[in-house]
């Protein structure tokens, strides 16, 4: 039996038609759930102020990022030596890694985090506060 070219293209391209169907039919089945991907983000995101904990920028409200500790260190928070690391939730230095006795409130010397220390008010008075 002998096949005309015109039924060997007509035969093609039902069978292209019907795999591109079953394809269509295939991926139309498939969902995709974006629930989980801002969950990292809103996780670490504790501060309310649109910055993204745990990206390496200091953003808003946060004192450092991840590794990113604005160029400070243990001894510039008072203490004698020690590594200085970051909060999980980038609101503040952990200090639990710095040695020494850290800063002395009442000495009037500003400090690591001190916003003033005894009558040193770091240029601060009653009614600019």
């Amino acid at each position: 039996m002998k096949l005309s070219t015109r039924s060997l293209s007509q035969n093609t391209s039902l069978l292209l038609a019907i795999a591109i169907a079953g394809m269509v039919l295939i991926f139309a089945s498939c969902t995709f759930d974006p629930s989980g991907l801002n969950e990292v983000s809103n996780t670490n995101n504790t501060n309310n102020n649109n910055s993204i904990c745990g990206n390496g920028i200091i953003e808003g409200d946060e004192v450092c990022d991840s590794t990113n500790l604005a160029g400070e260190d243990c001894e510039s928070q008072g203490f004698d030596s020690g590594v200085l690391a970051c909060a999980e939730d980038c609101s503040a230095f952990d200090t639990g890694g710095c040695s020494g006795t850290g800063p002395a409130c009442g000495d009037g010397i500003m400090e690591g985090d001190e916003v003033c220390d005894s009558t040193n008010l770091a240029g601060e008075d009653g009614e600019s506060q």
